[in-house]
């Protein structure tokens, strides 16, 4: 008899484990995602710590992204441009303003432009 512990693909996230035995067949209810498959997989450090429980139906490879994940991600990416631009903005007039003591070296002056933009965003 081995000792083993299981765990959801969930709690495997951004885990290397050292030897993996993976189940990737379809569950008795619901499916599995093409995330759910990369994470399972992707868990050890190479092919030779990695078994398969059992046979799998090679379709699971050939389904694509649920339409649920391609909107948040689309959400995301635009949640990720508008925040980019909106920082650069605030860098740019952070920028053209003077320092209080236009003698500091330029390390003190790009940390006082990065604090002043900082205290303008939370805001």
């Amino acid at each position: 008899m081995t000792a083993a512990y299981a765990f959801t693909d969930y709690r495997a996230q951004g885990q290397t484990i050292p030897f993996v035995i993976v189940d990737i067949a379809t569950p008795p209810s619901g499916g599995l995602s093409l995330f759910n498959l990369y994470v399972a997989l992707s868990r050890s450090k190479g092919r030779s710590s990695i078994r398969l429980l059992r046979d799998f139906d090679n379709k699971v490879f050939q389904a694509g992204h649920s339409p649920e994940l391609l909107a948040e991600n689309d959400r995301l990416d635009k949640l990720d441009h508008e925040t980019l631009h909106q920082l650069q903005s605030t860098i740019i007039f952070h920028s053209e303003i003077h320092h209080p003591d236009d003698r500091a070296d330029p390390y003190q002056k790009v940390n006082w432009v990065r604090r002043a933009a900082w205290e303008t965003m939370s805001h």
